[in-house]
């Protein structure tokens, strides 16, 4: 079966590299840069409970990478199925990238077009 990234732990990292969130310890933070891209893409971080934290620690262990949770994590979530970036599968907790969320992703955020792609198989060198 073929390896196929997290989608969650993807978005994160684009996140990071686009300056949306930062390392802050031992987790994240939205940046000043993040909070008006945020606003611009649709996501309310002002509204966001303080019960709950924005961006919660949380660890894919299938992947060992960190993926997005939290406020923030549910925030995207919800505009992505607005936008019908998303949709839901059959099974819970499924859900599949539609070909404009895939664009709209890489536009806005910088995730790459084929996060989802198995990895490359290297060549073995040799005769």
């Amino acid at each position: 079966m073929p390896h196929t990234p997290n989608a969650r732990a993807r978005l994160l990292a684009a996140l990071v590299d686009d300056g949306v969130v930062a390392h802050a310890g031992g987790g994240y933070r939205i940046t000043q840069a993040g909070l008006g891209k945020l606003e611009a893409f649709g996501v309310d971080v002002e509204e966001f409970s303080r019960r709950r934290p924005a961006i919660r620690y949380c660890v894919d262990w299938g992947e060992n990478r960190h993926h997005l949770a939290g406020a923030l994590g549910a925030a995207m979530a919800d505009r992505l199925f607005a936008l019908e970036w998303l949709r839901r599968g059959r099974a819970r907790r499924v859900v599949h990238i539609t070909d404009t969320g895939r664009a709209g992703l890489h536009e806005t955020f910088g995730v790459p077009l084929d996060w989802d792609s198995p990895p490359a198989q290297t060549a073995q060198a040799g005769g």
